[in-house]
């Protein structure tokens, strides 16, 4: 007799490893995900600190007069000083954007978990330079 077609069983196993294999893919895709979101975290920590150190660089005297605690800038004061921008993806699009007589918040999106941070930098100068450290925690 001439079967064409699969069994039940050949059709089960199929089903069983593509699942293996899909549970695998799905995990993987998970560790990519999270690791890119921390770069980009990372990234965005940095934009924020290079353009404290860029205004800490301006305002010179006023940090040094901070001593060793430093000057806290915060999100807000580097937009409203023009060091960012409300079209940086740093910050969400509110900040800037309403009208004068309204408060302007500027909030760090943590792509990590979703959270928001409206944290700022402290800028110190250590050895003749400018650094600026990314508060996590405001």
């Amino acid at each position: 007799m001439n079967k064409k077609g699969f069994t039940l069983i050949e059709i089960l196993a199929v089903l069983v490893i593509m699942s293996v294999l899909a549970v695998a893919g799905y995990a993987g895709v998970g560790a990519i995900k999270k690791n890119i979101n921390n770069k980009e975290y990372d990234a965005k920590v940095k934009t924020l600190e290079s353009a404290a150190i860029d205004y800490g660089e301006s305002n010179y005297s006023q940090v040094v007069s901070k001593g060793s605690t430093g000057l806290y800038v915060s999100i807000k004061d580097l937009y409203l000083a023009g060091y960012i921008n409300a079209d940086n993806e740093n910050i969400n699009k509110q900040c800037g954007s309403k009208p004068d007589n309204e408060k302007i918040e500027c909030i760090l999106a943590d792509p990590r978990d979703e959270s928001k941070h409206m944290c700022g930098v402290t800028v110190k100068v250590v050895n003749n330079r400018v650094t600026a450290t990314y508060e996590t925690s405001c």
